[in-house]
Order: structure tokens, then sequence, then C-alpha cells
């Protein structure tokens, strides 16, 4: 559930007739969400995530935006473990032709925010099959106009940059609204026996 405080009624944004996502206006931007963004009738799944990641972008500029205002995503993708490798090679892919540019921990302290645009949204891959069929679907929350609302967290405590061992994505991000600043964390796992 996303609720919103202090602004007029958001507004439905539709695709082919279905609702897909809101649109909430505030004075110098906007925060755009999006649901279920699939495309089951690619038949590969590199093709599909391929296909969504190319649908949630086209939508975006239509609002005006862009991948690289994009403070989080949900990948809901069924039969994860299978997929992930291919997954995460056709997210790098799209980043790197969206001018999304791969966060490297470099000077960057644990917790310390980038607030650049253009980096990798917080991110989760959830082990649930899309509603609407096929390997995968995205849920997204973007900024449209004053970018720099949102800040990226591209490391976080002793878990360096997804980005250095084949991800893309950013240990959490965080927009700051009318209602206050909304943190975003990223799904976090072990990746090694130590954690």
């Amino acid at each position: 559930v996303h609720a919103v405080a202090g602004c007029d009624k958001p507004e439905v944004l539709m695709l082919n007739k279905t609702p897909i996502g809101r649109r909430v206006r505030q004075t110098g931007y906007e925060v755009i969400t999006l649901s279920a963004l699939a495309s089951p009738e690619r038949s590969a799944p590199d093709a599909q995530f391929a296909a969504s990641f190319e649908k949630t972008q086209k939508l975006l500029r239509t609002i005006g935006t862009d991948f690289r205002n994009v403070a989080r995503t949900w990948w809901w993708l069924g039969d994860i473990l299978p997929y992930y490798a291919d997954f995460n090679q056709v997210r790098r892919n799209f980043f790197a032709h969206a001018g999304v540019r791969l966060a490297r921990a470099g000077n960057l302290a644990p917790g310390q925010a980038s607030v650049e645009t253009g980096l990798p949204p917080a991110s989760t891959g959830i082990g649930i099959a899309a509603a609407g069929g096929g390997y995968g679907a995205v849920d997204v929350v973007a900024v449209s106009g004053d970018a720099s609302r949102i800040a990226y967290y591209p490391v976080a405590g002793n878990q360096r940059s997804p980005c250095e061992y084949g991800s893309a994505f950013s240990r959490a991000s965080s927009i700051d609204v009318l209602s206050g600043r909304t943190v975003f964390v990223s799904g976090t796992a072990d990746i090694d026996p130590e954690g």
C-alpha cells in the first residue's frame, strides 16, 4: 500500500485501457508509481525482462521522466534462481543503454548518499510469479521534475555496491516529498558464507 497526504487525488495512468499506475503532482515535481509491467508475449526469459525494461522506459518518457529518475523497483520473478543471472545481465545492458550509471562504492562511505541522478534504483527481486504470467514483472517509483529529490545509497554497512559483483542496484534510496522523506531499502541477502 502506498498512501500520500497533502495533495490532490492521484491521477490514474492507463495503458491500453488498463490502469498501470498513479501520478501525484506537487509544486515542481511529480511522484509516479507503475505496477505489474510485464511482457509475457515474449517467449524467452531474457527477452521478457528486456521488453519489460523497454516498456517501463517508454511509459516513463511519456510522462516526462526516465529510468535515471527511478528511486525504487520491485521485480516479481517467479522462478528467481535459474534466471537471476540472465535478469542481471539484461538489467546491466539496459542501464548502460539508458544512461543509468552503475554505482561503485568509490569514495562513498557506507550509508553515504549520492544525490547525483542516474544511479541504479533500490531494488528487490521477489520469488513470486507475476500475476499476468510470464517470467517477470516490475513495479516502479519514480520522480519527474526535480530529480534532486532522490538520493541513492550504493553501499550500506559491510555490504559493498552490488554493481561490483555483477548486479545493478543501490542498497537504498530516498525521496523527499511533501509529506516527508520516504526511504526505500533494497532486498538484501548474504552473498558468501561470511555474510
